[in-house]
């Protein structure tokens, strides 16, 4: 109904998992398809039967929100390099007053959803490992999800109960505030498609502790804007945070060229006219 009543010129599937299966199943003859990707998907999706793989076959252009899931999806799907392209995510400045970093309380962040892959564990682990040189270190997590309930266990386990402070879930604005609260914001992620948490805080102008996986590493510039780790390893990441709570002057410098970077290379205006380019081009060629 949709699709008759609004005759549209394009479609673009911005987040592939449920939409598409509408789409197959409805006519959209001559009308362009763009796909983005925003993750990865289990092997079999990929298959010329697979809802993803039918998706990818029948799109004009795909993009990514990433370099790194551009390159996994290309080795997924042969062919498909010439009709891919990453545009890589970016975000509007937040409206947020900025404060200088200061260190006179060591304050960690962590924000995202509570599962696994995200390795708040991890970063609980290193509170744990770092509590002897820093008693009065404290970290923040925001979020909820599924492992919520086992992280906490674990910091009781761990006997830093008192240090770890569970936020819930929270506005982007309060969350905006809560970085600039922090001396450092630590993405310990197993997998992580882009790193959306990791471009607000650098956009804070705060140094960043990350795994070095998925798109985090076209995020953080590791020694430059932050410090990347191996992942899963919690030791490697309180050795880490112990160098740069050791050491405000470098800390403070990579915030500030975090800031830079995120400015230079993560621009909103930049983001939204490289897609109003894609689709115009899109519906221009279908027009002739």
């Amino acid at each position: 109904e949709l699709k008759a009543t609004l005759r549209p010129e394009l479609i673009h599937l911005f987040t592939l998992g449920y939409a598409e299966l509408f789409h197959h199943e409805t006519p959209s003859p001559g009308v362009p398809l763009l796909a983005t990707l925003h993750r990865m998907f289990p092997a079999a999706a990929y298959e010329p039967t697979g809802i993803i793989g039918r998706t990818l076959s029948a799109a004009d252009r795909v993009t990514t929100c990433s370099q790194a899931i551009l390159e996994e999806t290309c080795l997924r799907v042969p062919g498909l390099r010439e009709r891919a392209t990453a545009v890589v995510n970016a975000l509007p400045e937040p409206a947020v007053e900025r404060v200088p970093l200061s260190f006179a309380a060591p304050r960690l962040l962590c924000v995202g959803v509570a599962e696994h892959r995200k390795g708040f564990d991890l970063a609980l682990h290193a509170v744990a490992a770092l509590r002897d040189d820093h008693p009065t270190l404290t970290l923040s997590l925001v979020g909820e999800g599924p492992a919520l309930g086992e992280l906490k266990t674990l910091a009781a386990r761990l006997g830093i109960e008192p240090a770890v402070s569970f936020l819930g879930r929270r506005e982007p604005a309060a969350v905006a505030q809560l970085m600039q609260a922090s001396n450092v914001i630590v993405m310990p992620s197993r997998a992580e498609p882009f790193g959306l948490v990791a471009l607000e805080a650098a956009q804070a102008g705060r140094p960043i502790v990350a795994a070095r996986c998925g798109g985090l590493p076209e995020i953080v510039v590791d020694g430059e804007t932050g410090l990347l780790v191996a992942p899963g390893d919690a030791s490697a990441l309180a050795t880490a945070l112990r160098g740069l709570l050791a050491d405000p002057r470098r800390a403070t410098a990579f915030g500030a060229a975090a800031r830079e970077h995120a400015q230079r290379h993560f621009r909103w205006p930049q983001f939204v006219d490289t897609y109003d380019a894609l689709i115009e081009s899109l519906v221009s060629a279908c027009r002739r």
